[in-house]
């Protein structure tokens, strides 16, 4: 279980001595780090624990959690070059059932930018139960719920994050229009072609080699941001609130907290969740990065056409979040940042003066709850992939953050 495993390429030895340096680059856990340059794999790094007594190995997958949204935007984008999809028509062109209770003019566009107002559905806490096996694998049930339910504002009035709907929604898009479902779609034209070690809908097998994420340490992080995430974690539990529906609140808890208990639940991790749990290897999720980064070509093989990396960067517009800030204290709320949004990858900004995702405007990213980050840099053909499974928020920040700025100064 050595604090940091694996290799890195002549010239980036600085980025395995940065982390070398640091007294716990992977918290509680275990984790993997992994960057591309030009597409060509340079830094692959792993240490801690996957599972209580057993050591991060070369293969260890982790659960990405939302990073997963970027695999169902990039499916989705592969159907609109097809001609099959479009990002203004309604949703109801291509299944008609959607168009109930005021979803009638729905557009892709609207789900792509979380605001449609389809949260979830109405008696989800009974089709879905709490430990992750009943209901999860049920595609057609869910379809028939999102489809008679009505949305929680004026769709396109408002943008508020779509948690787990979001990969509900699209899944049935690229069901109804190709017969197949985007964890189908991802393997065959995704990660088959480009050899990836990436699942939706991850098989009892490749489950063998899953790391257990570690619950959030409730005593970490100054005393005022606890107070916060507690008051937030009361609301977000809340079905009767908007960030309650977003999160699959059950009266006590989210999926959020439930998140650790899923990802060792075989059921739950065979089904396929676009928004939420695809797992991965950091060396994978870099070389997909890598292709986005590179223009939707890696290897010699084309995923997507230039232009359609630039469609899912650009800024769709920018507002306050109305689900993510829902449990923020009415006071603090003038003080939110707003979203930024895109269609499934989003910009570098700035926070605390400083950019995010190194030092080139157009890098892009897509991050996931635990830690979970891919991110591409157009301009310097870069990608990394970061995973963890300590699952306190803000622990990843420093890994990331040393990692990027030694990569960067590799280059």
């Amino acid at each position: 279980m050595g604090q940091v495993q694996g290799w890195v390429a002549p010239g980036f030895e600085r980025v395995r001595r940065t982390i070398e340096a640091m007294p716990a680059p992977w918290a509680r856990g275990g984790g993997s780090l992994a960057a591309c340059v030009g597409g060509r794999l340079v830094v692959d790094l792993w240490g801690g624990q996957a599972r209580p007594g057993l050591g991060w190995q070369e293969h260890t997958l982790a659960c990405v959690a939302s990073v997963t949204k970027s695999w169902a935007a990039i499916i989705i984008e592969r159907l609109v070059e097809q001609g099959l999809l479009d990002h203004t028509s309604p949703v109801s062109t291509w299944w008609p059932e959607f168009a109930a209770n005021g979803k009638d003019q729905v557009t892709l566009h609207q789900l792509f930018t979380h605001s449609s107002g389809v949260l979830g559905f109405t008696g989800a806490r009974e089709f879905l139960d709490a430990d992750g096996c009943k209901g999860w694998q049920d595609l057609d049930g869910i379809a028939a719920h999102l489809a008679a339910s009505a949305p929680s504002w004026t769709p396109g009035t408002r943008n508020g994050y779509h948690a787990i709907s979001y990969g509900w929604l699209l899944n049935e898009l690229v069901r109804r229009v190709s017969g197949r479902t985007i964890g189908e779609l991802f393997d065959r034209d995704v990660s088959r072609p480009l050899d990836l070690d990436l699942h939706l809908g991850t098989s009892i097998a490749d489950q063998q080699r899953v790391a257990f994420p570690m619950s959030a340490d409730p005593g970490k992080g100054p005393w005022l941001q606890r107070r916060l995430l507690s008051y937030a974690r009361r609301k977000g539990s809340d079905p009767h609130t908007l960030i309650g529906r977003a999160l699959l609140g059950d009266g006590s808890t989210t999926i959020l907290d439930r998140a650790p208990a899923y990802i060792k639940t075989p059921a739950w991790l065979e089904a396929e969740v676009p928004a939420s749990n695809g797992t991965a290897s950091a060396r994978s999720l870099a070389r997909l990065f890598a292709m986005l980064a590179g223009g939707g070509k890696l290897d010699g093989v084309r995923i997507l056409e230039p232009a359609t990396i630039d469609i899912m960067r650009e800024a769709r517009g920018r507002a306050v979040d109305s689900v993510m800030s829902e449990p923020v204290p009415a006071l603090l709320r003038p003080l939110l940042p707003k979203t930024t949004m895109t269609y499934g990858l989003f910009p570098n900004r700035k926070l605390r003066g400083r950019l995010q995702l190194g030092p080139n405007p157009a890098s892009f990213a897509s991050m996931g709850f635990g830690g979970q980050l891919a991110m591409g840099d157009p301009d310097a053909q870069l990608s990394l992939a970061s995973l963890m499974t300590d699952f306190t928020p803000g622990v990843d920040a420093a890994l990331q953050q040393a990692a990027l700025a030694a990569l960067y100064a590799c280059l």
